[in-house]
């Protein structure tokens, strides 16, 4: 007998949560999408997630004794304080990205997952995507030999002055909302460890947040990572490309995927010659959903979820504060 889905409630109702959050719970057997709270959007909005409670109030929600995973999908600021409020109670949480944008929402976190039995994930959903794992073990299989460098640029240009995506108050910018990505790929598609990283922020003043990033990252002895990121940047580029002694993999699009369409990873060898791996639609939002709802009930973590949660988290705030002194920080 199947175990009874998990009572879910999810705070806040942007664009993410409407377009692919909400869809997605609803299509999982393992998850009973049970309240929204949001401050901003009316409930006459709310209904077009389906007959699901709305409350106003993101901490009623969470103390709701019914449920028992939080999703949190509000802007960036309020992401660290409302994942220990819950972990606080012993609710799951998965939180989107980026979980930490300072030092201080990092400790917040570290007392309250040392002080919680309940689970916390990060929501980077392109993890979950099989793509991924079929680059690791080509690299793995020394398809393209010796790994030398790891690329990537994601960004896209986001029209509206007035998203809390590039607002600054929101902890908005191009590294915390996109950064993010490339960030975690060097270390997760590569299996290496970033050790050190420089860069730069371009900042608009009028907005006041980057609206551009540029990183460099040392990959140990023999290995280096460049990446890239926006959102005032056209056209959109959402790519990563691993570089070896024998070959170049190129996975495009690497972070957001159509679940509609196939994907394919472009291997470009030493003798000119070019092969392409095809993998079928998925859909990586229902994919992480299914691998959260599996760690749950069994304990049992998918590779795709860090033994650490904070690692990236912990990446991006050094990330900034290289760019922000122009120093070298070690990782």
């Amino acid at each position: 007998m199947s175990p009874a889905p998990l009572t879910t409630g999810i705070l806040g109702f942007g664009h993410h949560a409407r377009t692919a959050l909400v869809p997605a719970l609803q299509e999982a057997p393992a998850f009973r999408l049970h309240a929204i709270a949001s401050r901003s959007t009316p409930s006459n909005g709310i209904g077009l997630a389906g007959n699901i409670e709305h409350v106003e109030d993101y901490e009623r929600l969470i103390a709701d004794p019914a449920v028992e995973v939080v999703i949190i999908a509000t802007s960036n600021q309020h992401h660290a304080a409302l994942a220990a409020q819950a972990l606080a109670l012993g609710k799951h949480v998965l939180c989107e990205k980026p979980l930490a944008v300072s030092a201080s929402d990092i400790a917040v976190l570290e007392q309250a997952t040392e002080s919680s039995s309940a689970l916390l994930l990060e929501g980077m959903m392109y993890r979950f995507h099989s793509q991924h794992r079929l680059v690791r073990s080509l690299v793995a299989d020394n398809t393209i030999g010796p790994l030398r460098l790891f690329e990537s640029h994601c960004h896209y240009y986001l029209a509206d002055r007035e998203n809390s995506r590039l607002r600054a108050g929101c902890a908005g910018g191009a590294l915390n909302d996109v950064g993010c990505y490339p960030l975690d790929a060097c270390a997760f598609v590569t299996g290496l460890s970033p050790r050190r990283l420089s860069g730069s922020l371009l900042v608009d003043r009028e907005l006041g947040v980057d609206i551009a990033a540029s990183f460099h990252i040392d990959l140990g002895p023999s290995a280096a990572a460049q990446i890239g990121a926006g959102c005032r940047l056209a056209p959109r580029a959402n790519y990563y490309r691993l570089v070896g002694e024998k070959g170049t993999l190129t996975a495009e699009p690497a972070y957001k995927t159509p679940r509609n369409k196939k994907c394919r990873i472009r291997l470009d060898r030493e003798d000119s010659s070019t092969r392409w791996y095809e993998v079928p639609p998925e859909n990586q939002t229902s994919n992480m959903l299914q691998a959260f709802a599996r760690w749950i009930r069994t304990g049992v973590a998918a590779d795709a979820i860090p033994n650490d949660p904070l690692e990236n988290a912990r990446r991006l705030i050094a990330a900034r504060a290289a760019a922000e002194s122009a120093q070298v920080v070690s990782l």
